[in-house]
């Protein structure tokens, strides 16, 4: 609940139109400095980053499993191994100016050992993206990391179950790859 009247209230200083915006963008910019930090000093609460990641990727456990496709293979891990591998994984910080025209604190950085592995960061860009909140995660990045934490995993055809997803899918697959031979064979 912090979160969400977090990011109410920071896209709320936004004008409701764009144009205003684009017209001070500097202020709006300088304004937003303020309230990313907040975020990223609000999600180095080791709690508060579960709740966020558990909302943020699966709904608050309405989805119980990430497959992420890696050329033929489906990798597949039960929700609660995500949250836990990433929340322990991520240093939270705020980006910082590369170059001429950008600002620092625009972004909240999700890092491992220097390399950024998403972001969050309030939209803007277009008409269409005005007063968006946008979250990502790079899917290489993801996929390596997870694979090296939760180490334990099974292969079923193209399938790859890791931790506690190999107990919770490993029947219904091995199942459904039964019926299928019998129905093709």
């Amino acid at each position: 609940m912090i979160l969400a009247r977090f990011f109410w209230n920071a896209l709320g200083f936004f004008p409701k139109e764009r144009e205003e915006y684009v017209r001070n963008k500097a202020i709006y910019r300088e304004m937003l400095k303020a309230h990313m930090r907040a975020l990223a000093n609000l999600l180095k609460n080791p709690n508060v980053l579960e709740a966020f990641l558990d909302k943020a990727i699966f709904n608050s456990g309405e989805v119980n499993f990430l497959a992420i496709k890696d050329n033929r293979f489906f990798h597949v891990f039960w929700h609660k191994d995500v949250v836990k591998v990433l929340s322990k994984s991520y240093e939270v910080s705020t980006s910082k100016a590369k170059r001429e025209g950008q600002m620092d604190d625009q972004k909240v950085l999700f890092r491992v050992a220097g390399i950024t592995h998403g972001e969050i960061e309030m939209r803007n860009d277009s008409s269409m993206h005005y007063r968006e909140v946008k979250f990502w995660l790079s899917k290489p990045l993801t996929l390596n990391l997870l694979r090296e934490k939760i180490e334990k995993n099974e292969t079923i055809g193209r399938i790859v179950l890791y931790g506690e997803a190999i107990r919770k899918l490993q029947r219904r697959i091995q199942n459904r790859n039964i019926i299928e031979e019998e129905f093709n064979g």
